[in-house]
């Protein structure tokens, strides 16, 4: 997640935070061997990092939400990969609530990811708030975000299409 987010952007500094400090470490040092101008540092205060964050990027199985929307300041871009079950989530509601919230595909989101189903079954967001999904921002169909200061969460799940894609592509590397 770190490299493909500063494959795009002049990212220099990235916080890595999990569970197991240890494995929070070994990942640390693996992004400077392909980017050596980032300095990467593994935390334990994940509250404190993601108060101070532009872009927050998380790939778990949890549970229960690790990333809290009083944490999250204005203009942060926030993106939550791994969770594919409906009754789990890696955000809270407040965070949905208070953020612009784009999706890779309606249908899967709608159906697999605990971070909008469980505000959708609370009360507190619609399936029609989801702004836009991964194909409508990539035909250019919807302007990503509109101010410096709206918070902006993608929830994927994954598709079919964008595995083959993938496998596509690496088959093509691997025989070029």
């Amino acid at each position: 997640m770190a490299l493909a987010h500063s494959s795009v952007r002049p990212i220099t500094h990235i916080d890595i935070w999990g569970h197991i400090l240890d494995k929070s470490e070994k990942v640390a040092e693996q992004v400077p061997k392909k980017c050596p101008d980032i300095t990467v540092v593994a935390i334990t205060d994940l509250e404190s990092a993601a108060g101070q964050a532009d872009i927050i990027s998380c790939a778990t199985g949890a549970g229960e939400p690790l990333i809290l929307g009083e944490w999250v300041k204005a203009g942060t871009h926030t993106d939550f990969v791994g969770n594919h079950s409906p009754n789990r989530r890696e955000c809270d509601t407040a965070l949905i609530i208070k953020a612009s919230v784009f999706v890779d595909n309606r249908v899967n989101v709608l159906t697999e990811a605990g971070e909008l189903l469980i505000p959708i079954e609370e009360g507190a967001f619609s399936k029609g708030a989801v702004k836009a999904e991964l194909p409508e921002l990539a035909r250019g169909q919807h302007i990503e975000r509109k101010t410096e200061e709206e918070i902006t969460v993608f929830k994927t799940v994954g598709t079919a299409l964008s595995d083959l894609a993938a496998a596509c592509f690496v088959v093509d590397k691997l025989t070029s």
